[in-house]
């Protein structure tokens, strides 16, 4: 262990050296950081159930998406509801649709529901104007139809060219 001197050189008191922490600091520390602990919890709980709904939002806006793409296709009727298993959970989507001034264009809003066990219900919607797919040509007929009457085109021009 070192000594100390001072001027005169003559060995003085040895300072207070401290080793560790107090139990009582210790204790002091432990609540502080505890009291600290259930904020924090708290928000980190608040934290998971913002990330739960933003996921069944998600589900939601691709599940309307998906039978918005089914009534364009004609798949599904323009006026119909149903339910969808998702994973653990079970869905509610409504499809209702209504004329607009120009014949055969539908405003079709389709609707996805969820009621969750906590109670919360999450709910989107996705609106479009959809032409009646009973009604839409088809681009196969007109392919075939086109090509057709081309290539007799082409061999009557080659004929009336000889």
């Amino acid at each position: 262990m070192s000594t100390f001197t001072t001027k005169t050189g003559k060995p003085a008191a040895c300072p207070t050296m401290r080793p560790g922490l107090t139990l009582l600091e210790v204790v002091i520390a432990l609540a502080i950081f505890l009291m600290a602990l259930v904020p924090v919890m708290r928000l980190v709980s608040m934290g998971s159930e913002r990330a739960l709904d933003v996921n069944h939002s998600a589900q939601a806006s691709m599940l309307c998406q998906g039978k918005l793409d089914c009534v364009k296709a004609g798949a599904e009727p323009l006026n119909t509801s149903g339910t969808v298993d998702i994973g653990n959970f079970t869905w509610s989507y409504t499809i209702d649709s209504s004329q607009t001034e120009v014949q055969n264009l539908y405003l079709v809003k389709v609707t996805a529901k969820l009621d969750r066990a906590d109670g919360k219900t999450i709910s989107e919607s996705l609106t479009q104007l959809v032409l009646d797919p009973s009604v839409r040509g088809s681009t196969i007929a007109s392919t075939t139809t086109s090509s057709s009457s081309s290539s007799s085109s082409s061999s009557s021009s080659s004929t009336g060219g000889n």
